[in-house]
């Protein structure tokens, strides 16, 4: 992950700040927060993460990263 935000990166590179739950989510550093504290919920949440998901692996990597550039690149031109 690049860090772009010059506030944020002060925090992690220079102050070695430990971010709570909240304000790594807030920060765009986790996508989710899984609540409790045992790590088969952790598991349970990344099982129906990856479910949901499962679809655009189909294609594969690059095929979906090949769709993305067309789309993206058409869009432009309109």
């Amino acid at each position: 992950m690049k860090v772009t935000d010059a506030n944020l990166h002060r925090k992690i590179a220079l102050e070695g700040h430990k971010f709570t739950p909240k304000e790594a989510l807030a920060a765009g550093l986790i996508d989710r927060i899984v609540p409790g504290d045992s790590a088969e919920a952790v598991l349970q949440k990344a099982r129906e993460l990856a479910e949901s998901v499962d679809s655009l692996a189909k294609g594969g990597v690059w095929g979906l990263i090949k769709v993305e550039r067309i789309t993206r690149d058409n869009s432009r031109r309109a």
